[in-house]
């Protein structure tokens, strides 16, 4: 559920508030200020194509949050993991790339990040917490979207080579 500023976000932070203490699965808490502000808490799904990278994916409608994270090779998945853009994720470890859409205004937009740090840690559950620059497609407006997540499971990647 994404809450936009004017657009019941009176009634609908006391809804996200609730929810705040309840027992939820994987999920992702994320507000973003700057070209754009709002908020959201999405339901999360975390899969691992490779032993040494994850994928935290959280969308709701037109809103969506993807996060891409390359823990140190040794000494296991304790973080802070610096944010990079996504062109430079894939030379630097540990790492973490960070992408974002919702509905603006007028239409869906895209962000990228630029910067940050995403602060990791693979106990059990994994989870962290995060603040990144990302720049809109096409304008290069910045958001600084903040957040936290909590993985309940985490999933192989199928194979495509069916």
């Amino acid at each position: 559920m994404a809450i936009r500023p004017g657009l019941l976000a009176g009634a609908l932070s006391g809804a996200l508030l609730s929810l705040a203490g309840c027992d939820r699965g994987s999920h992702l808490t994320v507000s973003w200020t700057g070209a754009d502000t709002g908020a959201a808490e999405l339901s999360l799904s975390a899969t691992s194509c490779a032993p040494d990278q994850l994928s935290l994916t959280a969308m709701s409608g037109d809103t969506g949050v993807l996060i891409l994270l390359r823990p140190a090779a040794e000494g296991g998945g304790v973080g802070p993991l610096p944010v990079l853009s996504p062109a430079n994720f894939q030379q630097t470890r540990p790492a973490a790339t960070v992408t974002a859409r919702w509905l603006d205004s007028t239409k869906v937009s895209g962000y990228r990040s630029t910067s940050g740090t995403v602060d990791l840690s693979f106990n059990t559950p994994p989870q962290g917490s995060f603040r990144a620059v990302l720049q809109r497609q096409g304008d290069l407006q910045e958001v600084t979207l903040e957040g936290d997540f909590r993985v309940r499971a985490i999933t192989a990647c199928q194979d495509s080579a069916g």
